[in-house]
C-alpha cells in the first residue's frame, strides 16, 4: 500500500498517555524521513490492554490533526467491550464538544462482529 508507519512513542511513567511532545516528535521524525504525513491512527480502546483514550488525549489529537490539516482515524472496534474505568469516549463526542465540523478528516472504524462476539458475522462500517 505504500504506507509508512511512524509510531508515537509513549512512556510508562505517565501511563502511556499520548502527549503533545510525543505527537510533535513523531511528526518531526516523519518529516526527517521525507514522509508526507497524511494522518494519525489510534485504537480506542486498545486491544489487548483494554485501556481507553482519555477525553483530554482525544482533544489533543483533534487539535493536532486539525492544526496539521491531516486525517484523524479512530479504530473503535472494541468500544462495546469496555467494562472498567475510564469509560469509553468516542472521538466524535469530543469533536462535537469542540464544535468541530465533521468534515472529511475525522474517521471512525467500527464493527458489529467484535462487539457482539459474532466472529462469522462480517459487518463493519467506516
Amino acid at each position: 500500500t505504500g504506507v509508512e508507519i511512524v509510531p508515537i512513542h509513549c512512556v510508562s511513567s505517565n501511563g502511556y498517555k499520548i502527549t503533545k511532545d510525543a505527537l510533535e516528535d513523531a511528526y518531526e521524525r516523519a518529516q526527517k524521513l521525507n514522509l508526507n504525513v497524511k494522518g494519525v491512527l489510534i485504537t480506542n480502546p486498545s486491544n489487548p490492554l483494554g485501556t481507553s483514550t482519555t477525553r483530554e488525549e482525544l482533544d489533543l489529537l483533534l487539535t493536532f490533526t486539525s492544526t496539521k490539516k491531516i486525517h484523524m482515524v479512530s479504530d473503535e472496534i472494541y468500544s462495546g467491550t469496555v467494562f472498567d474505568s475510564p469509560e469509553f469516549t468516542s472521538v466524535l463526542e469530543v469533536a462535537k464538544d469542540k464544535n468541530m465540523e465533521f468534515d472529511k478528516k475525522i474517521h471512525v472504524v467500527y464493527s458489529l462482529s467484535k462487539d457482539l462476539g459474532l466472529p462469522g458475522f462480517r459487518v463493519g462500517l467506516i
